[in-house]
């Protein structure tokens, strides 16, 4: 995670510009895919962030912490009203 987005290696190849969910815990990250590169049978990604949905669980609250530390202009870093679990 850094100020740009999000890096994840996965087992599906995505394409710049599609778009993708992020689900972690109870939280939603919404962005799009800006590379995709063959790493082994796998391929890293890199995910702009365009908008955080934002639960209450203790790793929503861990992951709140660091977007604002690492991303903090992104929208919807404070906590959303509606349970997404």
């Amino acid at each position: 995670m850094s100020r740009a987005g999000i890096s994840a290696i996965l087992p599906l190849q995505f394409v710049p510009a599609d778009l993708v969910q992020l689900e972690v815990a109870d939280s939603v990250l919404l962005g799009h895919v800006v590379y995709s590169n063959p790493e082994g049978s796998q391929f890293r990604i890199g995910i702009e962030v365009h908008k955080v949905k934002l639960g209450d669980s203790d790793v929503s609250n861990h992951l709140q912490e660091t977007l604002r530390e690492t991303m903090p202009s992104t929208p919807g870093l404070e906590h959303s009203e509606i349970y997404l679990g």
